[in-house]
């Protein structure tokens, strides 16, 4: 599991980013999402990395 936190806001971002952006469920500046570290996430986080900050959760500190 990783944790997603958008770190910068979506204005005058290109579509493609904000649709990325809206596709890992972050809406606006501080929103945090929790989702598995699959390929297609990890392609997505790259296309935004400028954008968001992450980091992997250990089995501990996974949220029910």
């Amino acid at each position: 599991m990783m944790r997603i936190r958008q770190i910068k806001g979506a204005v005058k971002l290109p579509r493609r980013q904000l649709e990325t952006l809206r596709g890992l469920g972050l809406r606006n500046i501080g929103d945090e999402v929790q989702v598995k570290d699959t390929p297609s996430i990890l392609g997505m986080v790259q296309r935004i990395s400028h954008l968001v900050c992450c980091c992997k959760l250990s089995q501990d500190q996974v949220d029910s």
